[in-house]
């Protein structure tokens, strides 16, 4: 049986999450990747890539978060301090390989 490289990438996301590009160490490229269906009961978004990533190698990928962060996110946490009087915020997730 012959196994053909991933043409696929399948990421657990919310609105905000966004898979922008992949860096293959193999093909020494990086892909533009589209979001080609969004499962809402599973929440996972699937991103298609122009060429496979070859069995073994490995790659980087570009994620970005946009959108506005509110306190009803599953997986992306909102965290507030105070520097000089004011409010600040940052957010963090984690992922898991």
């Amino acid at each position: 049986m012959r196994l053909e490289p991933p043409l696929q990438i399948i990421l657990n996301r919310l609105s905000i999450l966004s898979l922008r590009t992949v860096y293959s160490d193999a093909l020494k490229s990086e892909q533009v990747t589209t979001a080609t269906a969004f499962d809402k009961v599973q929440e996972r978004t699937t991103y298609q890539l122009t060429d496979g990533l070859p069995a073994g190698s490995k790659a980087e990928l570009k994620v970005f978060f946009e959108g506005e962060l509110t306190g009803n996110m599953l997986g992306y946490y909102k965290a507030s301090w105070e520097h000089e009087g004011k409010t600040k915020y940052y957010a963090l997730t984690q992922f898991e390989v």
